[in-house]
């Protein structure tokens, strides 16, 4: 499948509420997908999830789905619920990192 196509697929279901990140993130994918294929590799994809976390629900698939839509194009993916990520959390659109647990607590 070529560039474009995956663009394309990868790129549907998101929303970013502004027009030029939409436009500046469907650059980036497209910079990266066409350098992956000039170096003949396939693209790296992560996402981890804290298990511990009060919020993990259901429109957490929305990225797993999105995750498979990159497998199904060939890409690696690297899914992870572990010990690690409930040690650190994300600190993702938040003001600061959650405090770090210790593995007793992170369990």
């Amino acid at each position: 499948m070529n560039i474009e196509e995956q663009v394309e697929i990868l790129m549907q279901g998101t929303e970013y509420g502004d027009e030029d990140l939409k436009k500046a993130m469907t650059a980036e994918l497209r910079s990266r997908l066409l350098l992956a294929e000039k170096e003949n590799r396939p693209l790296r994809v992560y996402c981890g999830y804290d298990p511990t976390s009060t919020d993990l629900h259901l429109g957490h698939t929305i990225t797993m789905r999105k995750l498979r839509q990159f497998q199904d194009l060939g890409h690696e993916v690297t899914f992870l619920i572990g010990s690690y990520t409930a040690l650190v959390g994300d600190p993702s659109d938040k003001n600061k990192a959650r405090p770090i647990l210790t593995e007793e607590k992170g369990r």
